[in-house]
C-alpha cells in the first residue's frame, strides 16, 4: 500500500487539496481548478480523477438545469403572449356580439313599427273602401 511510502507533508497536501476541492464543489463552485502543484500518486490518483469527474458531472448537470430553466422561461413568455392575444380576441368578440345584439334589437323595433304601420295602413284602406262604397 502506498500510504506507507508517503511523508506527512505529501499526505497533508493530498488531504488539503481534496478538502479544498470538495468544499468548493459543495458550495456550488463548479469552476474550481485543481492545484497543479499537488501531484497525486499511487492510490490517490483515482481519488483525484473521481473529484475531476464529480466536478464535470455537477457542472454538466447544472448547465442542463440552467438550459431547462431558460427554456421554461421562454415557454412561459410565449404562453403569456398567447393568453393576452386570446383575452383580446375574446374581448373583441364580446364587443361584436354586443353590437350585433343591439342591431338585432333595432331591427326588431323597426319590424314592430312597420307591422304596426302596415296594420294601420290596412285599416285606413278598409275604412277608405267602406267610405267609398257608401257614396
Amino acid at each position: 500500500m502506498l500510504f506507507l511510502f508517503l511523508n506527512s507533508n505529501q499526505l497533508n497536501s493530498y488531504i488539503n487539496e481534496i478538502t479544498r476541492v470538495i468544499s468548493h464543489l459543495s458550495a456550488g463552485d463548479m469552476t474550481i481548478a485543481h492545484d497543479s502543484n499537488v501531484k497525486f500518486k499511487g492510490d490517490f490518483v483515482p481519488i483525484k480523477n473521481a473529484l475531476i469527474k464529480i466536478g464535470h458531472s455537477l457542472n454538466s448537470t447544472f448547465s442542463s438545469i440552467m438550459e431547462l430553466s431558460e427554456s421554461i422561461d421562454d415557454m412561459c413568455g410565449h404562453l403569456d403572449k398567447s393568453s393576452n392575444i386570446i383575452a383580446e380576441n375574446a374581448s373583441d368578440q364580446a364587443k361584436h356580439i354586443s353590437d350585433l345584439s343591439a342591431t338585432m334589437n333595432d331591427i326588431t323595433e323597426e319590424t314592430i313599427k312597420n307591422t304596426s304601420n302596415a296594420k294601420l295602413a290596412s285599416q285606413n284602406a278598409i275604412d277608405a273602401k267602406n267610405e267609398a262604397e257608401m257614396f
